[in-house]
């Protein structure tokens, strides 16, 4: 199974590996297109406090989410087609769609950093963004 990484999938990840025994060495397949970074992290923290060794497989992707969890184990074991992918953050929105913070934050215009090229003191031309 394919999915994104949302905190849903905490309680799911927490209910396979409540008996775990830390002597062991634990195995992840991690197959994902991405999700949320925070939750990348719980999770690895989980699965780190649960085991000796970390080892996560990765038999196609791990984008975005995926990538920050597989970077947390000890060991990252890949095929020749599998595939690890940029860190590019996504909300998930009320529908359920997945948007990417580069699309929900907006990049300064081209006039306002030609105008903080121009000026002196580069502290006065923070640029400043906001969601729109």
């Amino acid at each position: 199974m394919v999915d994104a990484i949302f905190p849903y999938a905490i309680t799911l990840f927490e209910e396979l590996v409540y008996d775990a025994k830390p002597s062991q060495d634990l195995h992840l397949i991690l197959a994902t297109p991405g999700g949320d970074g925070e939750t990348a992290v719980r999770l690895v923290r989980s699965a780190q406090a649960r085991c000796r060794e970390l080892t996560v497989i990765v038999p196609d992707i791990a984008k975005s989410a995926g990538t920050v969890l597989a970077l947390g184990a000890h060991h990252i074991l890949m095929g020749p087609v599998s595939d690890l992918g940029p860190i590019d953050p996504q909300f998930q929105q009320p529908t359920g769609e997945l948007v990417s913070a580069k699309d929900i934050i907006p990049r300064p215009s081209r006039t306002r950093l030609n105008r903080c090229k121009s000026l002196r003191t580069p502290t006065r031309c923070t640029p400043r963004f906001s969601p729109t």
